[in-house]
């Protein structure tokens, strides 16, 4: 895939992820989910895109490219050996598609398939980490494939660090601190221009933007605890006896 097409893909990857957590933050779930939901879903087809080379991949790949179930793309790159870098339990990639609605008609089957397979359907502000987390894995795994900075999400919003945009993407989002290292030394690498970035990071903490009231569960433990918790490998769907979140 010629990288002008995966910059194309890396843009609406970064634009869907930051209009799903903004919706998040506000308290608008149905709307951020859709929109999250929507940021994995470009980012498993934009590796797929780069894997599939034989005619019987790609008549393989006919099968689900079209589809919105996320559990069955990410089953179709496990058969390929794409993306096997990706950590995510099968939990979370049904509950991303059981949430990932479009249509009056859609929303009443995914509730009556909770209702009788897992219990109520719950949604918070608490399961953003475990989207944070999934995102920035494929953000990674595409940064290796790819080799090429511009398809780097963490690096388009350091970019555009004085804007809101890249406001919403840094707030309390631990997964995406842990890169903003490695995104400034590659772009470095790269000989594009970072202090103007790394004034601003040393002058502020952008992980706390101070027009969002609401914030992330996180407390006040360990960061790599927090960073191993919150890893969607580790997302398990509630037990309908007593309709509890096993976390």
């Amino acid at each position: 895939m010629k990288n002008q097409q995966q910059i194309q893909w890396t843009k609406l990857r970064y634009d869907y992820y930051i209009s799903g957590r903004r919706l998040f933050f506000d308290g608008l779930f149905t709307s951020g989910i859709l929109l999250l939901s929507y940021a994995i879903e470009v980012g498993f087809k934009a590796l797929i895109t780069e894997y599939i080379k034989s005619n019987e991949e790609q008549k393989a790949y006919k099968t689900c490219k079209n589809s919105h179930d996320l559990l069955k793309l990410k089953m179709f790159m496990n058969s390929l050996g794409i993306g096997e870098n990706i950590t995510v339990s099968d939990d979370f990639l049904k509950y991303i598609t059981l949430n990932f609605n479009r249509y009056p008609k859609h929303i009443a089957d995914s509730q009556s398939k909770w209702s009788s397979e897992i219990g109520s359907m719950t949604i918070g502000i608490n399961y953003l980490v475990y989207f944070d987390n999934l995102i920035i894995q494929i953000n990674e795994e595409i940064i290796r494939k790819t080799n090429n900075i511009d398809c780097d999400i963490i690096s388009k919003a350091l970019i555009g660090i004085e804007n809101i945009e890249s406001r919403i993407f840094f707030h309390q989002n631990i997964h995406a601190k842990k890169y903003i290292d490695l995104s400034l030394k590659e772009m470095a690498v790269q000989k594009k221009s970072i202090a103007r970035i790394s004034k601003i990071l040393s002058e502020e903490d952008i992980m706390f933007y101070k027009e969002f009231e609401v914030y992330l569960p996180l407390g006040l433990q360990n960061e790599n605890l927090i960073l191993d918790q919150s890893n969607a490998k580790n997302f398990k769907l509630p037990n309908k006896e007593d309709n509890t979140w096993i976390n």
